[in-house]
């Protein structure tokens, strides 16, 4: 934990917004794209190819954040 204290006092004096967030929360598809830096469409096809875990609710799609941040970290 104290590497992440680390990192976030370093993001924070360089003049960077930081959030803290579950894990399990789970985010849109647009903002799982926008976190990865990728287009909604690349996004789902990662969803589709088994890449990235989903949930449907309706018609839209639900990316646990704890994904989404292992997928960037990868």
């Amino acid at each position: 934990m104290v590497p992440a204290l680390v990192e976030a006092a370093k993001l924070v004096s360089e003049g960077h917004a930081i959030g803290v967030v579950p894990t399990d929360e789970e985010i849109s598809a647009q903002e799982s794209a926008d976190i990865l830096k990728v287009s909604r469409p690349y996004l789902l096809n990662l969803v589709k190819k088994g890449m990235l875990p989903c949930r449907m609710v309706g018609a839209h799609h639900r990316i646990p954040v704890g994904a989404v941040i292992a997928y960037k970290r990868d």
